[in-house]
């Protein structure tokens, strides 16, 4: 994961300059907490969704300089994905798969250099929740009762997120619901319906 987060810091350092999207982001993003509005240029933001713009424009906000806050930002998120990207190996493979997973998405060029170079695009933020949410779906059926409940939540939740940051979050969800309710129904007790067990990754998304 240092290995990661060393390769990422290399390449963010060498953006100087904002891209296209981030003078979006950042526009509506510190005019939202600047307390004026998700809106840019004066009018209402009706092109990208609110999260990333939101998280940017609060990393302006503890940065002396807007842009030094979204890289780092990009620094952290596209670091972060590592962490449910290798359990999500180890969960299917084993211990040294999961070892192997996590130096692949530690190093490949379209986890780690490309959204750095990219400055403030969403895709490390959209990617870290993508597959924090299939992670947690995956691993529904491995925990009874409450466990299992909170995991399906956090899928549903993590998803909900993904489309604010991305629209084509949108269409993870159904995937993940029939995922979830088909690996309740390989354990399911008699007179339960499988389909209960996607109830709550479902409901959270919506919300």
């Amino acid at each position: 994961m240092l290995a990661g987060l060393a390769l990422r810091m290399a390449i963010g350092a060498t953006d100087d300059a904002p891209s296209t999207d981030e003078t979006a982001y950042l526009g509506s993003g510190l005019s939202l907490v600047g307390g004026t509005g998700f809106a840019r240029d004066g009018h209402p933001e009706l092109h990208f969704p609110p999260l990333v713009p939101a998280l940017v424009g609060v990393a302006g906000q503890v940065f002396p300089d807007p842009h030094t806050g979204t890289v780092v930002l990009t620094w952290m998120t596209g670091t972060a994905v590592v962490v449910p990207l290798s359990l999500l190996g180890r969960r299917l493979g084993g211990p040294a798969a999961g070892v192997n997973v996590a130096w692949v998405a530690a190093l490949a060029p379209g986890l780690a250099t490309t959204p750095s170079a990219r400055g403030a695009g969403s895709e490390a933020e959209y990617t870290l929740l993508a597959v924090a949410a299939t992670w947690l779906a995956v691993t529904t059926a491995d925990h009874p009762g409450r466990t299992r409940l909170a995991r399906a939540t956090g899928a549903g939740a993590c998803l909900g997120l993904a489309y604010l940051a991305r629209p084509e979050g949108l269409l993870l969800a159904l995937p993940l619901g029939v995922a979830v309710a088909g690996a309740a129904a390989v354990r399911r007790r008699p007179g339960t319906p499988a389909v209960r067990a996607a109830v709550p990754l479902m409901a959270a998304f919506a919300l």
